[in-house]
């Protein structure tokens, strides 16, 4: 895997809370874009910064991922 220099999304949720906080811990999350050298994907990655808790995305373009990824961490549901 090729990793991405940050771009401005990676940069906006690094410095601030765009993202939602861990579903775990409460702390704020990070996100990492990768291109695997072969197939040419993109994998984006959203990871809390303290627990290390994880998901990826993984899609034809580097946004398409990184949106994917975006609204599968910002997903929470209700606890009955």
């Amino acid at each position: 895997m090729l990793r991405l220099p940050p771009d401005e999304l990676e940069l906006r949720i690094a410095a601030t809370t765009a993202l939602a906080p861990c579903p775990f811990c409460g702390r704020h999350p990070l996100m990492v874009t990768e291109q695997n050298e072969i197939s040419g994907l993109y994998v984006a990655r959203v990871f809390c910064s303290d627990c290390y808790v994880s998901m990826s995305s993984c899609m034809e373009t580097r946004g398409a991922a990184q949106e994917k990824v975006t609204e599968r961490w910002s997903k929470r549901h209700e606890v009955r």
